[in-house]
């Protein structure tokens, strides 16, 4: 089985910092999306449990091959970064693009996939791709069967706890949940860590048509978070240093424990409750 896991780089979230003079980001280290470690885990169970190939995949500039080794390292037989300098700012169509491209000429039968990134959290990427590659698709997948070679089955997250299961057929697209699995360790040395180092990663040049620089998504600019306030409470009133310890949760009512017999708490609740509406 072919199985290609896409990998991204994000600004690392704990370094990163918000200049709020000129809106704009300082520090922008990149790293991993921490879901890449999940969706690379799911790819090589996979590969352990029907055989064939995971490749790693991502569209990145050089600093792109840092993850790619480590990829390597944790047992991906391949690892390819495509790159083109019309792509620095782009938005998940264009990226959608490029990635088909790369999986059509080498070939794949799974497509892993996070759900959503850890910066823009667009979860587009699934739907892009299976519309592109035309084949079918699931997002939110916390469990994943091997039923055989042509199918598999798959677990999605709903709302409030809720849970549906598909069959599909392949080729498939699958956006994968943070938490599916246990990323496995590989020690330094080791016969899978050593298989890595002999291996390195390889670079395609991403080819764009005309049709393709149409970019459907701009970004405008980043903004600070907003703090949030509960709906409904009156604020006024409050001291800077009150409104500040809201915004934080510290700031609420007081709770009150009533003891005694059922009847006694009862009507001590019914004295309170009609105090409180007067």
């Amino acid at each position: 089985m072919r199985i290609a896991v896409c990998l991204k780089l994000i600004i690392d979230p704990d370094i990163a910092e918000f200049d709020i003079t000129t809106d704009e980001l300082r520090n922008t280290h990149m790293v991993l999306d921490p879901i890449g470690r999940y969706i690379l885990e799911e790819g090589l169970t996979l590969k352990e449990k029907l055989g064939g190939e995971v490749t790693a995949v991502t569209v990145a500039p050089e600093t792109g091959d840092t993850i790619l080794k480590d990829a390597l390292l944790h047992g991906a037989d391949r690892a390819i970064r495509l790159w083109n300098e019309h792509l620095e700012d782009t938005d998940t169509w264009l990226i959608s693009q490029v990635i088909q491209d790369g999986l059509n000429k080498i070939g794949f039968d799974v497509v892993l996939c996070g759900t959503r990134s850890g910066d823009t959290s667009g979860g587009f990427m699934v739907s892009a791709l299976a519309h592109s590659l035309d084949c079918s698709s699931a997002t939110g997948i916390i469990g994943l069967e091997v039923d055989n070679e042509e199918e598999l089955v798959v677990h999605k997250r709903l709302p409030r706890g809720q849970r549906e299961t598909y069959r599909l057929r392949l080729p498939a697209v699958l956006g994968i949940e943070e938490g599916i699995n246990e990323p496995r360790y590989v020690a330094p040395f080791s016969r899978t860590y050593r298989e890595g180092m002999k291996k390195k990663a390889e670079f395609s040049g991403a080819h764009i048509d005309g049709q393709k620089t149409c970019q459907r998504v701009k970004r405008l600019f980043f903004t600070q978070p907003r703090p949030r306030v509960k709906t409904g409470i009156d604020v006024s009133a409050l001291s800077m240093q009150e409104r500040l310890k809201m915004m934080r949760g510290e700031l609420g009512r007081k709770k009150e424990l009533f003891e005694g017999t059922p009847g006694e708490a009862a009507r001590k609740i019914y004295s309170q409750l009609r105090d409180f509406l007067k």
